[in-house]
């Protein structure tokens, strides 16, 4: 389990670096034009916040109260998986015992 999280982090803080990088670099703009006006660009972009929404789902199962739900769901459409990634970290072992109970 330890290895999973291990894992989890190390990918949501690579993907911040790469979001920090793109932002000093690159145009969001411009680019983000140049990829919304081609399909894969909008299938990528719809598979993406898709995935949002079933992580809005887990988390809103795992969650106890509405506000840590809120807490956590409301800011997963703007941060993304940054945010699903720390979610995950923090939660893996309350996501697993409540998978072993059934």
């Amino acid at each position: 389990m330890n290895a999973i999280r291990f894992l989890l982090a190390l990918g949501g803080i690579g993907l911040t670096a790469i979001i920090i990088v793109s932002i000093t670099r690159g145009d969001f703009f411009a680019e983000g034009s140049a990829i919304y006006a081609m399909w894969w660009g909008k299938t990528t972009l719809v598979d993406l916040y898709l995935g949002f929404v079933i992580t809005a789902v887990v988390m809103g199962l795992v969650e106890k109260t509405l506000a840590a739900r809120l807490f956590w769901i409301v800011p997963l459409f703007f941060l993304g998986n940054v945010w699903s990634a720390l979610w995950f970290v923090l939660k893996l072992p309350r996501i697993a015992s409540m998978l072993s109970r059934g």
